[in-house]
């Protein structure tokens, strides 16, 4: 392999990295939301009143996980993609097909990843609060939690779209960029002889 190839995989595997650390750290955070939903559903029925900062705290969390995890969802390859015709392509195929979605998906969450970054700051200077002053929390984090997804969904459309590169120019075998846990096995096993 060229020392290109060999760049190119070693960048894929280091933002690769980055995206499991993250899938697997935020991840626990989807144990926080049932319970912070649980929460307001009791107060809701025990006190006349409910406090409106629980009720945007689950909806806080629940976006902050959903935009962390994109591009751990994209790199595990669970993203809703139809499979009907998916399965019989060869690897070289899905590639260029991959290609054609992830090209721009890289182009389109750089530019919001960008444009955002002046959205959360703005927000964070002004320490943006509720629409209602006495109920309700600061906007400015659910606005780092959209700036950090998408800058995260962006980097990990690189490494995507690196990954086909890489198979096409045969720096990648085809089966580590479509492996899925049990795909690997049932192409390793031998065939049963009859």
């Amino acid at each position: 392999m060229s020392a290109l190839g060999d760049g190119v995989v070693a960048v894929t595997l280091r933002l690769d990295q980055i995206t499991t650390w993250v899938g697997q750290s935020v991840r626990w955070l989807t144990l926080v939301i049932p319970i912070v939903c649980f929460s307001y559903a009791v107060i809701r029925k025990l006190f006349p009143w409910g406090h409106n900062g629980l009720s945007e705290l689950q909806w806080y969390l629940f976006a902050t996980v959903y935009l962390l995890t994109s591009g751990y969802t994209l790199m595990l390859d669970q993203h809703v993609r139809v499979d009907f015709f998916w399965r019989k392509f060869s690897v070289r195929t899905k590639c260029c097909i991959d290609l054609l979605f992830l090209l721009p998906l890289l182009a389109i969450c750089g530019y919001l990843a960008f444009a955002y970054w002046d959205f959360w700051i703005v927000s964070f200077r002004l320490q943006e609060g509720p629409e209602d002053v006495l109920i309700g929390l600061e906007r400015w984090p659910v606005k780092l939690a959209l700036f950090l997804g998408l800058s995260l969904l962006t980097m990990q459309s690189m490494s995507e779209a690196l990954k086909r590169l890489a198979v096409l120019r045969g720096w990648m075998p085809g089966l580590t960029v479509y492996a899925r846990p049990g795909l690997i096995a049932a192409h390793t096993e031998p065939a049963p002889s009859s």
